[in-house]
């Protein structure tokens, strides 16, 4: 699949597709035609052009809502999958004695806005680096608001079943809200909003072979008020008062990144060819395979995953092998990950990081080996 992604054209191992994936050239190219032929404001002009910018990023709307088997109406398109977790934690009515339960397992994004919201319980991990589900449910109680966790954790790569989750929360307290981070999971099409019970999701299209710039934010959004307005997102205006726009629209204020979401509306055409997760699983087994050969190695998360392996030898920072790893043109994540509270129930404090996706393959993972060997040779000395 190489072939497909303009930037291997050059010597490049890339592992670091869990923080952002490369694009490939028709999403390139989408943009740059949009850009060079159909450029226009959308929704706002009765001239062909911003008729044609408007049907193009409509249009996408409903394949990203397809894509999670959910309805365009309830679709929102933000900047992030961060700014889409804001928007919920700042369009929500919290009152004094509300809580939100989250997971030691969160990326940042999934963690701040809540801290900064209101109460925050945090149910913990086991000890293969699991969710503790039945910590998270003791955690619920009359005044839980919202229970916030992630389908997939970038660091370790355990999958959380969020229907059977959700399912139990919604026995204990069927009023709590549950909030899922999917930015990691989407990618392998482990999205599915109609089975999933959850209220709220959220995914970023620079994780799925689109842009940066493009989030979604996808759920009950007549519960949420909102956060940013200005316009595009009003249908009236008095002095002291405005009226917004009805549905998913009045939460799309200001000029929104329309070339970004005619190319993310691409990339999820080219993502829906592939089983991510089929490719990258053979790959993690086969790396976690020849990792665990490596003497002085401790690798994080349990067996079942996505296709994201953090670990660390003995004695060595990540960063140092970071570093070595980037001499041999073999691109690697070292460091928290924007997951510090789970890198502490690990008791770690940093991690090097590999991560797949279709445009990998074993050569990748032997020559990730071969540099890594080097590297450890290198500070141990022998």
């Amino acid at each position: 699949m190489k072939k497909d992604f303009p930037i291997f054209a050059k010597d490049l191992v890339y592992l670091d597709s869990s923080a952002t994936t490369q694009k490939p050239r028709v999403v390139i190219d989408a943009i740059a035609y949009f850009y060079a032929s159909q450029n226009a404001s959308i929704r706002r002009g009765l001239y062909h052009l911003s008729e044609k910018a408007t049907e193009l990023y409509e249009a996408a709307r409903e394949q990203a809502a397809q894509y999670i088997n959910g309805d365009k109406d309830n679709l929102v398109f933000t900047r992030s999958a961060t700014e889409s977790l804001n928007l919920i934690a700042l369009g929500l009515d919290f009152k004094a004695s509300d809580n939100v339960v989250a997971t030691a397992m969160e990326h940042h994004s999934n963690f701040l806005p809540w801290q900064k919201r209101t109460k925050l319980k945090v149910a913990g991990i086991k000890n293969d680096g699991s969710l503790d589900v039945d910590h998270l449910l003791s955690l619920i109680d009359k005044n839980t608001k919202v229970v916030a966790l992630t389908q997939a954790s970038n660091v370790t790569g355990a999958i959380n079943d969020v229907a059977a989750i959700c399912k139990k929360i919604k026995e204990v307290m069927p009023d709590c809200l549950v909030v899922v981070d999917c930015a990691q999971s989407a990618p392998y099409g482990l999205v599915d909003v109609a089975k999933m019970g959850c209220d709220f999701v959220v995914l970023s299209a620079h994780k799925m072979f689109g842009p940066y710039g493009v989030g979604v934010l996808y759920g009950k959004i007549d519960l949420l008020a909102p956060a940013l307005v200005g316009g595009g997102m009003v249908k009236d205006v008095l002095k002291d008062s405005f009226e917004s726009l009805d549905g998913n629209l009045k939460f799309e204020a200001g000029t929104m990144d329309v070339a970004g979401v005619v190319g993310f509306g691409v990339a999820i055409d080219y993502l829906k060819k592939f089983d991510v997760l089929a490719h990258s699983r053979k790959l993690t087994d086969y790396a976690l395979k020849e990792l665990k050969k490596i003497k002085g190695i401790s690798i994080y998360g349990p067996a079942k995953r996505i296709g994201v392996i953090s670990f660390n030898i003995s004695g060595i920072h990540p960063h140092d092998l970071a570093q070595e790893l980037a001499r041999d043109n073999i691109s690697v994540r070292a460091g928290h990950h924007c997951a510090i509270l789970l890198h502490r129930a690990l008791g770690i404090n940093s991690s090097l990081r590999i991560s797949f996706s279709v445009y990998n393959d074993k050569s990748d993972v032997d020559r990730m080996i071969v540099s890594l060997k080097k590297a450890i040779k290198l500070f141990y000395g022998k």
